[in-house]
């Protein structure tokens, strides 16, 4: 939790730095503008190995400029496969998959996986 105290001196640096006027921008549709649907990632290769099918994804990590909201200004992000939200991995329950992550942005990428 975050001492108040320590909030109240972050807004004063900021005051004595000269960032006074800090607004953030006006969200006029909130909860209005429906959420992008990424398009489903295709295998680039299925292999079979005892019976079992294993496919096989590359994923590229690389800048872009999208817009995230209307009415407001793109923004740099980065994203997969130039997307933001990245891709939709869907497949069958129990089929092994193989994803590549290749990375063109200007830093390391750490990559979290999950399953519902």
């Amino acid at each position: 939790m975050v001492r108040p105290s320590l909030v109240f001196i972050a807004l004063a640096t900021l005051v004595s730095a000269g960032i006074q006027n800090y607004d953030s921008p006006v969200y006029k549709s909130l909860f209005q503008v429906p959420l992008p649907i990424p398009p489903i990632k295709v295998p680039t290769k299925v292999y079979t190995s005892n019976g079992q099918t294993i496919e096989y994804y590359e994923v590229e990590i690389k800048p872009l400029t999208q817009q995230v909201y209307p009415g407001l200004s793109k923004t740099n992000l980065v994203g997969y496969d130039g997307i933001s939200p990245g891709p939709t991995f869907r497949m069958r329950k129990g089929t092994q998959a193989i994803v590549r992550f290749i990375n063109h942005g200007t830093q390391a990428s750490s990559i979290h996986l999950a399953s519902p």
